[in-house]
């Protein structure tokens, strides 16, 4: 199951600069266990250069952020501080072209949520967006580095990001959330750090299997996957399901499902979430029958390559003896349900959420499930490979999310090059000789093959000073928090004045000895 974490909502940039734009806003992020250092550096430009401009902006900085100081490029300014919030005056005088201010903060308590040694941290960031068109490209760009591991992350649409041992660089335009599982303490695998009981083993021996399917790895050092008591997970996680995927890349199973002979198989399930979640990084809409779909396929590989039983879906009983015991596994949905749903000409599925009406969970899981596995049966073992391929370039090319069900529906049957009914006949004997064609495929991993690697460099860019044009100086009143231009051959004789009146004093105090 793929939940989306709480406080996924964009925080935005409040701002109240009147006349002017920014293009680099420039966080620089220190991770020391619980607490953070955070500096934000911002370009400002005003709407006429050729005139002095004076400024009163507020920024926003991550809640809880106690601000330290604030300076531009004259100096210490003043400031005053509501919440969170900052609010300053600065003054960007002809010939300079720019301002650049920085805020520098701590917070004193970073982590948002501990997990038996494993914290998340989440960072909501302030940054410009199309706001000016005649100023240098807006980009908001974020290097963090931890004291500890930095496990796994999720960011924003539109940003490209570069994940290393212990430290991350995201580049993009306008604010970002960032969520950054960080820990060194659990149980390490080579793909995973286990916190709480169980063994990760043979989940660790099959990841190659998401892999092999989709053709890509994703931008993680380790998946980190918490462990909880069935009591346990009831309070912290839910009552109804066995394994959840959250932001940050944190998966959280039952103890119970996890000892089961399908555990591994469960633990990868949540895993291709992580998978998709890049995948899909540029839509916002519900996609949970493709995302609940791919990970119950690839839940039914690993569970088949590893020979552990598994319910029909949309078929019927499952028996077996061993010795002279008979077990029976019912099926997950039978053929006639989805019939009715056909014959009911209904379409709850195309905006199907996990959440919203748990009579039709069964249902969704199995209809999710079937769509891919019968794309599978058609077009081959390899087929995902190139949908995948085709979703990530999408990333990479949308301009603007898509928050649209309908489009991002549209988008993704485009890449499956499918329909969004399968087995859809309108005699019922076809559909269930379909039904039993998927029932009874072969599991097939295709060969691992060579992957594409979304490890990216991403380069922050220097924030430099402004440089003042050279006919012009500048005097500074008030503590930085007014300033005027005035012409440099003013500022000399002034300068000339005040050194004959020194010169003056020096000589009356001699003469006086």
């Amino acid at each position: 199951m793929h939940q989306i974490g709480k406080g996924a909502v964009l925080f935005l940039l409040l701002l109240s600069v009147a006349g002017t734009a920014a293009a680099v806003t420039s966080y620089d992020i220190v991770l020391d266990k619980e607490s953070a250092d955070i500096n934000v550096t911002v370009e400002l430009y005003p709407e006429n250069p050729d005139r002095t401009t004076q400024l009163t902006s507020s920024w926003q900085m991550p809640d809880g952020t106690v601000i330290m100081n604030v300076t531009d490029s004259d100096g210490p300014l003043e400031y005053e501080v509501d919440g969170s919030q900052v609010t300053f005056e600065t003054t960007i005088t002809p010939g300079e072209g720019k301002e650049v201010v920085e805020i520098d903060g701590s917070l004193d308590r970073a982590v948002s949520e501990e997990y038996r040694g494993l914290d998340l941290y989440k960072f909501q960031l302030s940054g410009f967006r199309d706001r000016k068109p005649d100023v240098p490209d807006e980009v908001t760009q974020v290097q963090l580095t931890a004291e500890r591991p930095l496990l796994s992350e999720s960011h924003s649409f539109g940003f490209d990001t570069s994940l290393g041992e212990r430290e991350v660089n995201y580049s993009g335009e306008g604010p970002v959330n960032l969520h950054l599982a960080v820990s060194d303490e659990g149980e390490w695998y080579e793909n995973f750090v286990l916190f709480g009981p169980g063994n990760l083993s043979t989940a660790d021996d099959l990841y190659w299997v998401p892999a092999a399917v989709t053709g890509f790895l994703p931008q993680v050092n380790r998946f980190p996957v918490v462990v909880y008591p069935d009591e346990e997970y009831d309070v912290e996680v839910d009552e109804w399901s066995a394994g959840q995927y959250r932001k940050g890349g944190i998966t959280f199973v039952r103890k119970s499902e996890l000892e089961k002979e399908g555990g591994a198989g469960l633990i990868l399930h949540e895993v291709m979430h992580g998978f998709n979640e890049e995948a899909l990084a540029w839509t916002s809409a519900t996609r949970s029958w493709f995302d609940e779909g791919t990970a119950s396929y690839i839940q039914w590989l690993v569970n088949e390559e590893r020979g552990v039983r598994q319910a029909e879906i949309f078929g019927g009983e499952v028996t077996w003896r061993e010795g002279r015991s008979r077990y029976t596994l019912q099926p997950r949905m039978e053929p006639q349900d989805l019939w009715d749903y056909y014959s009911g000409d209904r379409n709850f599925m195309e905006d199907w959420k996990l959440t919203e009406n748990p009579e039709r969970k069964t249902f969704g899981y199995a209809y999710s499930e079937l769509l891919i596995r019968d794309f599978v049966r058609r077009e081959g073992p390899s087929s995902l490979r190139p949908v995948y391929g085709r979703l990530l370039e999408m990333d990479r090319n949308v301009e603007e999310e898509v928050s649209s069900i309908s489009e991002s529906n549209d988008m993704l049957l485009e890449a499956l090059e499918t329909d969004f009914r399968p087995c859809y006949s309108s005699s019922k004997g076809e559909m269930e000789s379909c039904l039993e064609q998927v029932n009874d495929m072969d599991s097939e991993v295709p060969e691992l093959g060579e992957l594409q690697n979304r490890t990216e460099k991403v380069e922050i860019e220097k924030v430099e000073e402004p440089v003042a044009d050279s006919t012009r100086g500048e005097l500074v009143l008030g503590g930085g928090n007014f300033s005027r231009t005035v012409e440099k051959g003013v500022l000399n004789s002034l300068r000339g004045y005040i050194e004959s009146i020194r010169n003056w004093f020096i000589s009356l105090f001699r003469s006086g000895q």
